[in-house]
Formats: C-alpha cells, sequence, structure tokens
C-alpha cells in the first residue's frame, strides 16, 4: 500500500489547480478548477484541523471567517459559470 504524505497531496493538487509555478492566470478558464480549487481547500482544511498547538475555537473561528470570504471572492471573482 503506497500512501503519500498530506504535504505531498497538497503540493500536488496546488500544481494541478494553479500550475507548478502559480502563474495559471486564467486558472478559471480550465474546466476542472472548481473541482480542484475545492479539493485543495479541503486538504489544507484537513492540514489545519490536524495542528496541535491551535485550540479548536481559533480553527472554528479561522474557518469561519475563510467560509466568508470564499463566498465574498465567489460572487465577485468567480465567472457565473462555475458559481
Amino acid at each position: 500500500l503506497e500512501l503519500e504524505t498530506l504535504d505531498a497531496q497538497i503540493a500536488e493538487q496546488r500544481d494541478l489547480t494553479f500550475g507548478r509555478r502559480m502563474q495559471g492566470v486564467e486558472v478559471w478558464k480550465v474546466a476542472k478548477s472548481p473541482k480542484r480549487l475545492a479539493r485543495l481547500v479541503e486538504l489544507l482544511g484537513i492540514k489545519a484541523a490536524t495542528l496541535p498547538a491551535i485550540p479548536w475555537p481559533d480553527k472554528a473561528a479561522a474557518w469561519t471567517a475563510l467560509a466568508r470570504y470564499l463566498v465574498d471572492i465567489g460572487a465577485i471573482d468567480l465567472p457565473a459559470s462555475i458559481r
């Protein structure tokens, strides 16, 4: 059974979403970009949830703020076809 580390999965998903040099200016024109971005956020969420030094109430507050931010940028920056 072959397993990848969480960091390796995050790096791979980042590269798939934005490209190796993170220069994917037109990333939203790629058909799979919403799915890839959602997966990247999920992986980052798993990583953040497992950080031992940060108490759960702080994690919950951070994810609430992130959810509000994503809704805001989605309404402004994402094309209507992928909202």
